[in-house]
């Protein structure tokens, strides 16, 4: 009888499992070259912090891949902010997809900052923090950012790293 119920026991903690960072991420081909190698640049910011999670890339990833949409609706944070328009979201359901038409759609270090941090999203819920990689909302001239130490405590809180 114990047996049964340490195995019953086991059994209901599966389902309660932090969510994992992707172990690989694919970058669609309708992104430009400079489009890709920006995804590339801010996947590898990840790996580069403390984040402990270090993805490869290959050709397709059902959980990690970024696709490129011709545009996004409006998410209710961003509907309440007068000129502001949805460049990125991570969808929940392995892809991270990315408006063609976001705002300033040649500017690189805001692609980097859509990039990085929806690709945050597959381990942090929500927008835990009011500034930095993973605050709600960006604006466009606000300059490059890193993947903070913020990001990376809330990252490892999300997926239990």
């Amino acid at each position: 009888m114990t047996r049964l119920l340490l195995a019953a026991a086991a059994l209901a903690f599966v389902g309660c499992a932090a969510p994992e960072p992707p172990r690989y991420f694919s970058i669609s081909a309708d992104f430009s070259e400079a489009e890709r190698e920006t995804i590339r640049a801010a996947v590898d910011a990840w790996c580069e912090s403390d984040a402990g999670s270090c993805p490869e890339e290959i050709g397709w990833s059902d959980w990690g891949r970024f696709e490129l949409v011709d545009h996004i609706e409006s998410h209710e944070v961003c509907a309440r902010t007068p000129g502001c328009v949805v460049g990125g979201k991570n969808t929940h359901d392995g892809r991270v997809i990315i408006a063609r038409d976001r705002l300033v759609a040649d500017d690189m270090t805001m692609l980097w900052t859509i990039a990085a941090h929806e690709w945050g999203h597959f381990c942090i819920d929500g927008h835990p923090v009011s500034g930095g990689l993973m605050a709600a909302i960006h604006e466009a001239d606000e300059g490059a950012l890193t993947v903070d130490d913020e990001a990376v405590s809330a990252w490892k809180g999300g997926c239990g790293l």
